[in-house]
């Protein structure tokens, strides 16, 4: 059994993630601490809008489909989010259609991503960024004859749209 590790970086992401919802619940809750008697209430919108599309992208896109504890057992791979303290999901090998490949760039570096395709949905996001042990997961996945259905290019769109699905 093989399991996945978390990269520093990916660790800090969400320990940044929680302080970050923890000190804007404060102001938000607080509102003589972040905003005067007098401050616009358009301002006090935004802000909040801002927040809660942050704060979503984070935590429905990053922390649930990306920032994944992966088990790899003989037949099925499990997958938790949350950094593993998400609900389990169990998959058989040959439930699996196949995998794409994609790569995404920031200002750190470009990091490949490994998606496993089930009925034409991303089901588990493995990726450079988020994973120590990358190299090692998709060595052993690809081993276990599962279909390469290429590439795919990244898009911020469809990254939202997959946020919730």
């Amino acid at each position: 059994m093989i399991s996945s590790k978390f990269t520093i970086l990916a660790s800090l992401i969400a320990v940044f993630c929680l302080v970050t919802t923890a000190l804007n619940i404060f102001f938000l809750v607080n509102n003589e601490v972040m905003y005067s008697y007098n401050t616009p209430i358009i301002f006090k919108v935004f802000f909040s809008l801002f927040f809660l599309y942050f704060f979503s992208f984070l935590f429905f896109g990053d922390l649930r489909s990306k920032f994944v504890k992966i088990n790899l057992n003989q037949g099925t791979i499990e997958k938790k989010g949350f950094g593993g303290l998400g609900y389990k999901h169990t998959f058989l090998f040959n439930e699996i259609d196949g995998y794409e490949t994609s790569y995404i760039s920031s200002r750190s570096g470009s990091y490949e991503y490994f998606y496993l395709i089930k009925n034409n949905k991303k089901v588990i996001k493995i990726s450079e960024f988020y994973h120590a042990n990358y190299k090692d997961l998709k060595r052993d996945i690809i081993k276990k004859g599962i279909k390469n259905l290429g590439f795919e290019n990244w898009s911020l769109l469809m990254e939202m749209k997959e946020m919730f699905e």
